[in-house]
């Protein structure tokens, strides 16, 4: 259909990608915006700006018009279909600039690389655009024990958590032989954000070289992180 690739931006600069019933199913951790007061939502969809001339009269006949009737206003037809779920819209929420750091996928935090797989942080709202393969944790002691195995120092786990909004914490405090009380507690910090799915891990097997090994060429699925019992 041919809104699949629609991206449309609001009066506040807010960027929506717009699927219909039958689009391409969208990963289950991305949540549509809802829609139930008619008067609301026909205010919202005037505050969207069409993607070109004429869009929501096409988009509107595409559906033969069922909503379209003689005397209502195309904005009050939409809004009766994402009401009703007919049509749904994604906030893409990185390209509003919401991610500091990361606000792009050339900006994506890269973390070190895995067992021949290559990691980087990325906003959630990425996977709109992209299908890309990430990291699912079912709880926390899974994130935690994920980040562990990445054995970060302690410049990168400081970057991974100002990426995630998280409080840096002064790494030259860090380097004598107690206990690293402080990074253990950022990281918990990073475990638990990874739980809230505004960020993903997307995970991406490393090229081989002649020279290397085709064992890092494994396909990476979506598939949880279980740690030792």
């Amino acid at each position: 259909m041919f809104v699949n690739d629609c991206i449309i931006r609001d009066c506040f600069r807010k960027h929506y990608r717009l699927y219909t019933l039958g689009s391409p199913p969208v990963d289950s951790i991305l949540k549509a915006e809802r829609f139930y007061n008619e008067e609301f939502t026909e205010d919202f969809v005037r505050c969207l700006d069409e993607p070109h001339y004429g869009f929501w009269r096409q988009l509107l006949n595409q559906f033969n018009e069922i909503y379209f009737k003689h005397g209502q206003s195309v904005e009050r037809s939409v809004s009766k279909l994402l009401i009703q779920g007919t049509i749904t819209l994604y906030h893409i929420k990185h390209l509003d600039g919401q991610f500091r750091g990361i606000c792009t996928p050339d900006k994506s935090t890269t973390l070190p690389t895995l067992n021949g797989t290559a990691y980087k942080l990325a906003p959630a709202s990425q996977l709109l655009q992209s299908e890309s393969k990430y990291k699912t944790f079912n709880n926390k002691k899974e994130a935690d024990y994920f980040l562990n195995t990445l054995e970060m120092d302690s410049a990168q786990q400081n970057a991974l958590a100002s990426a995630m909004n998280i409080e840096k914490i002064n790494t030259t405090l860090h380097q004598n032989t107690k206990p690293n009380i402080q990074l253990a507690t950022q990281r918990a910090a990073i475990a638990e954000a990874l739980l809230k799915q505004q960020f993903v891990i997307i995970a991406s097997p490393i090229k081989n070289s002649p020279q290397t090994n085709n064992t890092a060429n494994t396909p990476v699925k979506n598939t949880p992180v279980t740690p030792p019992s």
